[in-house]
């Protein structure tokens, strides 16, 4: 059997707000009835009050091979259904390395003056999206603390294998690179979600219009658009939350991947730094250059308006929602993902050396640190 080590933990109230500290017993019996109902047999030992791990019985997991994934990955730039995002992120992690998640672990850091309603949100949202995706969040710690100064929410996920392993370093000379669907999905929505009040709220926008139908990709090359939004627009873009998991594209690639009907060399999960980051992370992981077309770069006109008004670059914007990958065929890849729903584009070829990105036929100099929406 293999433990898990987890230690969820208790904070004071006093008037609705909380001092430093962890929860008290009263508050944390109520996140532990959200957190623990499910069966799974498999779940040796659920959380609970004193118990210091959580216990996992491998024997009683199915289709289990003695492979597990593990990652971790904490949610920092967004406030709005953090602890959903918090299960998302994780899973697609898991997932674009040919694995199941099956476990979380949360650690939730609260900023002082928070409230325990602000706790079971995180909570609620986040074993939703967990019970959605077949996930059993196994434990955690939750505390009040000065250390931060607004909710910071770490989760750490266990999976099972459930093909060969699939890697972001072997990418090679004279390969394509591949990306699915639309890019910076993940900041649309936290910018939607958290900062709508910078997209100028107004009943028409600037041209008198209900502005763009959020479903219609753009072309990069098109002119400037209208700096304000409708009120349906931004709550159609902070719905794009529910497009950030790619769990179901990734059970679709590699159904493919083990029919031999497509052969993929890698694949990554775009996140923070866009994917301009995840292009730089997958060359520097396998040691290569690559030439990239931005021009080719999938993109919704509701991200570009917004980037456009904020002056954000779409292609450093955290991109969850989007795969990357590279294979040494197009076609007929292109041919089997669109048949079975999955839009896709090559936006580039791997190379020797050097990484060039370029847009309307001229060469970028973007630099690789951080991310767009650490500018909001």
């Amino acid at each position: 059997m293999l433990g898990i080590v987890v230690c969820i933990s208790t904070y004071l109230e006093v008037g609705g707000l909380c001092m430093l500290g962890k929860l008290p017993l009263k508050q944390l019996k109520q996140i532990l009835e959200i957190i623990n109902g499910y069966d799974d047999d498999s779940v040796y030992l659920k959380s609970g009050i004193g118990e210091d791990a959580g216990i996992i019985d491998t024997s009683k997991i199915k289709g289990f091979n003695g492979l597990m994934l593990v990652t971790a990955d904490p949610i920092t730039a967004a406030t709005t259904k953090a602890g959903q995002i918090a299960i998302m992120i994780n899973a697609n992690d898991i997932a674009v390395s040919g694995g199941v998640p099956l476990y979380a672990t949360l650690t939730v850091l609260m900023p002082k003056g928070a409230t325990f309603d602000s706790v079971k949100e995180i909570m609620t949202d986040a074993k939703r999206s967990a019970d959605n995706l077949g996930i059993r969040i196994i434990g955690g710690h939750t505390e009040f603390t000065d250390a931060v100064t607004r909710p910071v929410i770490s989760c750490s996920m266990i999976g099972k294998q459930d093909s060969y392993p699939l890697k972001t370093s072997t990418a090679k000379a004279g390969e394509y690179i591949f990306v699915t669907d639309y890019i910076a999905l993940e900041g649309t929505c936290i910018i939607a979600n958290d900062y709508a009040d910078r997209l100028v709220v107004a009943g028409k926008s600037a041209n008198g219009s209900a502005g763009s139908k959020l479903g219609g990709s753009v072309n990069n090359n098109a002119g400037g658009s209208c700096n304000t939004f409708t009120k349906k627009e931004i709550e159609q873009a902070a719905s794009l939350i529910d497009k950030i998991c790619i769990l179901d594209n990734c059970k679709t690639i590699i159904g493919l991947i083990k029919k031999n009907e497509i052969a993929l060399t890698t694949l990554h999960d775009i996140t923070e730094g866009g994917v301009v980051g995840a292009i730089a992370e997958l060359c520097a992981s396998s040691g290569v250059g690559a030439k990239v077309n931005l021009d080719e770069m999938p993109l919704l006109a509701i991200t570009k308006r917004i980037c456009e008004h904020l002056n954000l670059n779409p292609y450093k914007l955290i991109s969850s929602g989007a795969l990357l990958f590279t294979a040494k065929d197009k076609d007929s890849i292109i041919s089997k993902l669109t048949k079975h729903g999955i839009k896709v584009a090559v936006v580039g070829q791997i190379t020797e050396k050097d990484l060039v990105f370029y847009k309307g036929g001229k060469t970028l100099a973007l630099g690789l640190e951080g991310d767009e929406i650490s500018k909001l």
